[in-house]
């Protein structure tokens, strides 16, 4: 389980912030708190094929 950032779960995904949002609403990809309650996505449950080579060099700008 690879948790992220909102914003880094957008840039993977490619997708707004809105979109984010809805997939969460709809089930599509799990949101966790933190004990502070800062939101992080678990990307291993996002629909699609990601691979770990592409989510790696979207985060670095590659």
């Amino acid at each position: 389980m690879r948790l992220v950032t909102p914003l880094e779960a957008c840039q993977i995904l490619d997708v707004p912030m809105e979109m984010l949002e809805s997939m969460t609403a709809a089930g599509m990809i799990k949101m966790r708190r933190t004990q502070h309650g800062i939101r992080r996505y678990d990307l291993d449950c996002a629909p699609g094929e990601l691979e770990e080579d592409d989510q790696s060099s979207k985060l670095s700008g590659r």
